[in-house]
């Protein structure tokens, strides 16, 4: 029967190993840490995510690694706050952003009843020293994380460039479309007010005596009528009772 220390690990455990960082070197090469997080780097963080998402992330895993860097023996670097906002929006929200941490050599633990990512050195027994292994590991994350943090960085500038210019080239189309509409409403507005000026001078126009009204007109050639002057020329035709226009001599 094995012992617990002898006991093959589970498929769950060894799926954990497969992408955590060993700190003794003896489990991967560095050429062969160095293409996991290539193939972490572009097969899903940045694949699967726009660049304002996975840029901030890169970031802030560039920052973390640098921290634990730049200062070796402080054991404050190597704790991260799991629901610090800012990581939560820069690293968990960033499909691949924990496997990355994971890759680097962040375990998640509790302590004092609150969950951190903690830096998984042999902090027990040596608190403020870093194995030569997992220092070589984290330069050369460093290095990968800082060459992909600023072309991310590049895109996603580029990205917020082009949005905005497409934004400005949308309220301009706007702009433009409603300057038109302004236009032509006062195009209109100033043809009606020709119209009516017109019509109100004919109305005041004074007019020749010779200047006959289309009423007028109708009313003249009305029939059944006669002027005045005519009526006398006109006499009883007889018992037809027909009326006779007779020539007067002078």
């Amino acid at each position: 029967m094995q012992s617990p220390a002898n006991a093959a690990p589970s498929s769950t455990q060894t799926a954990a190993v497969a992408v955590s960082l060993p700190q003794d070197g003896s489990t991967q090469t560095s050429a062969q840490f160095e293409q996991l997080v290539r193939r972490l780097l572009t097969s899903t963080i940045i694949r699967d995510n726009p660049p304002a998402v996975y840029a901030p992330c890169l970031a802030t895993v560039l920052k973390i690694v640098s921290n634990i860097l730049e200062n070796p023996d402080d054991p404050k670097f190597r704790l991260v706050k799991a629901r610090n906002p800012a990581f939560q929006r820069a690293v968990v929200a960033c499909r691949g952003g924990t496997d990355l941490l994971t890759l680097t050599g962040f375990l998640k633990r509790v302590k004092d009843f609150e969950e951190y990512w903690t830096w998984s050195t042999d902090a027990e027994c040596r608190p403020l020293a870093i194995p030569p292994a997992a220092e070589l590991r984290l330069v050369i994350l460093s290095s990968l994380l800082a060459h992909h943090a600023v072309k991310s960085h590049n895109e996603a500038e580029l990205a917020r460039v082009r949005k905005l210019e497409a934004s400005r080239a949308e309220e301009e189309r706007k702009r433009q479309v409603l300057a038109q509409i302004d236009e032509d409403r006062e195009r209109r507005k100033l043809a009606e007010a020709r119209r009516k000026a017109a019509a109100a001078a004919e109305l005041v126009r004074p007019r020749s005596p010779g200047d006959r009204s289309e009423t007028q007109t109708e009313t003249e050639m009305m029939p059944g009528e006669f002027k005045e002057e005519d009526e006398s020329d006109l006499v009883d035709g007889g018992a037809g009772g027909q009326m006779v226009k007779v020539e007067m001599d002078e």
